[in-house]
């Protein structure tokens, strides 16, 4: 029988290190470039977390490279926003080399697209193919509804919430709780009462 994934008290989801949070930005940017909301987004990065909940933040740049694009593929299959494998893969090369460029056909092409199906399969493996992935957003809209705040307040907090995925502490919250408190600060910023 397969142990559960480890609670955020039992991992090092918390563990603040620059490898965390470079994979994160390197999520968050290939998101963008493929055109990504925050949904897909958030999960990648959730599901990054949790893969180095189970395995040291990566120490060699391929692996920073495969991880965050496996986790970038995965959440698009996760969320109903597919993305071609193609496509995942040359944002990935031209975001982790500075380039505008796609990855060249032939061998590097193969390699990189053989070790991206391998981290598909190390990620699914470490957080044991549980792929649900709650996230604040739908909480956030209904409460934002139900307190009938601005469009400027949803935007703000919608993007509060998105940047707690940057770091695993997202982790350590219900989804509701991260909808509520992002409204509170967007309204406290904008001092909204």
């Amino acid at each position: 029988m397969a142990a559960p994934v480890p609670s955020p008290s039992q991992s090092s989801y918390t563990t603040p290190s620059p490898k965390k949070h470079a994979a994160s930005s390197f999520i968050a940017d290939c998101s963008a470039r493929l055109h990504l909301g925050h949904v897909p987004t958030s999960t990648a990065m959730v599901l990054a977390h949790r893969y180095f909940a189970t395995h040291a933040a990566p120490h060699s740049f391929p692996q920073h490279v495969d991880i965050g694009a496996a986790c970038i593929f995965l959440a698009t299959k996760i969320t109903e926003k597919p993305r071609k494998l193609r496509d995942v893969m040359n944002v990935a090369y031209c975001v982790a080399h500075n380039v505008n460029t796609p990855v060249s056909t032939g061998h590097e092409y193969s390699a990189f697209k053989e070790r991206l199906l391998d981290a598909e399969q190390h990620v699914l493996r470490a957080i044991r193919f549980d792929m649900d992935v709650p996230l604040p957003y739908q909480h956030l809209l209904n409460l934002a509804k139900l307190l009938q705040v601005s469009r400027v307040v949803v935007q703000i907090a919608l993007t509060l919430a998105s940047d707690l995925f940057y770091s695993a502490r997202a982790l350590e919250y219900p989804p509701h709780v991260i909808a509520a408190s992002s409204i509170y600060l967007a309204m406290d910023l904008l001092q909204v009462h």
